[in-house]
């Protein structure tokens, strides 16, 4: 792999093309050049990029900006989010967990 690819595969993508065709003429006897539509079968390479950090910076960002407008429509609940940040084991703020002793 190369630097910077997560994941790279290739595929044979089907295409139309005109390809010139020579055959020999039957009653002259002649080569004639003739244009075909044919399916050719091209490789075409996908590679999947690592993200560079202002990419993951600005998702982040989209998913803090997304996460707060579905706390204030209600969707996402202070529970769902205390369940959140406690299976990521992030323990700050307003959403600290206090274990009980005794």
């Amino acid at each position: 792999m190369a630097q910077g690819h997560i994941y790279k595969f290739t595929i044979d993508k089907k295409e139309k093309k005109k390809v010139e065709v020579e055959r020999k003429n039957q009653k002259t006897g002649e080569i004639e050049t003739i244009l075909q539509n044919k399916t050719v079968k091209t490789p075409v390479e996908f590679v999947v990029k690592k993200p560079s950090r202002r990419i993951i910076d600005e998702a982040e960002a989209q998913y803090a900006i997304e996460l707060s407008k579905n706390i204030k429509k209600g969707i996402v609940t202070k529970n769902m989010m205390v369940k959140k940040y406690a299976d990521t084991g992030i323990r700050r703020g307003a959403f600290r967990i206090k274990k009980r002793i005794g």
